[in-house]
């Protein structure tokens, strides 16, 4: 049987070196070129969400504002497709009384059943004179003067690369933006009623 041997010549060449060394490293790079271009990205999509948002929230407060809910909204739109042109925006406003009223419940006596949730019968203040209790205060919609309103939107638009596939992430990227603002006093705030439901 015949053994096999490099000769001294074959064995000194390292002309394919390189080829070995990036055929192990180039995956490596690739991932990370394309990791941090993909989180830079959502970052700058991110921060013309925001920018638009403090515009619109500015726009929002005005008198003019619950009349331009439409057109306050296709500006956000437009800001957002000018970096991701296939995003999808959904725009939500809530009107509250004050800032002590934004995300909060509205206030219940717990007496039947005490658990720090309401319960059927358990007496409530019906802050937005809807005739029912909601776990969170507030009307939909632009509000009235004087009135504090929360404006959000969710943003969802796909990844640049295929980068999710090998990472396990979602190929669609959802951000959210919000801003809270008060209308301008340009008329009477009407006063929610102080009287209590037992329903």
């Amino acid at each position: 049987m015949r053994s096999f041997s490099l000769s001294p010549a074959l064995r000194r060449d390292q002309s394919a070196a390189t080829v070995v060394e990036f055929a192990l490293v180039a995956p490596i790079a690739l991932l990370l070129i394309m990791g941090t271009l993909e989180l830079g990205y959502q970052q700058y999509v991110a921060t013309v969400l925001n920018g638009a948002m403090d515009q619109a929230g500015r726009a929002s407060g005005l008198e003019s504002g619950p009349g331009a809910g439409a057109q306050i909204d296709a500006m956000v739109t437009q800001r957002v497709h000018d970096v991701a042109p296939n995003a999808q925006l959904v725009f939500n406003r809530r009107a509250y009384a004050d800032f002590r009223s934004v995300g909060r419940p509205e206030e219940f006596t717990d007496n039947k059943i005490v658990n720090g949730v309401r319960d059927p019968g358990e007496c409530f203040i019906d802050s937005n004179s809807n005739g029912r209790w909601d776990s969170v205060r507030g009307n939909d919609g632009q509000g009235r003067a004087a009135e504090v309103v929360q404006y959000k939107v969710d943003v969802t638009y796909n990844r640049l690369f295929p980068l999710y596939a090998w990472l396990g992430w979602s190929n669609a990227v959802t951000l959210q933006s919000s801003t809270t603002m008060v209308n301008q006093p340009y008329g009477r705030q009407t006063k929610a009623s102080t009287e209590p439901i037992c329903t």
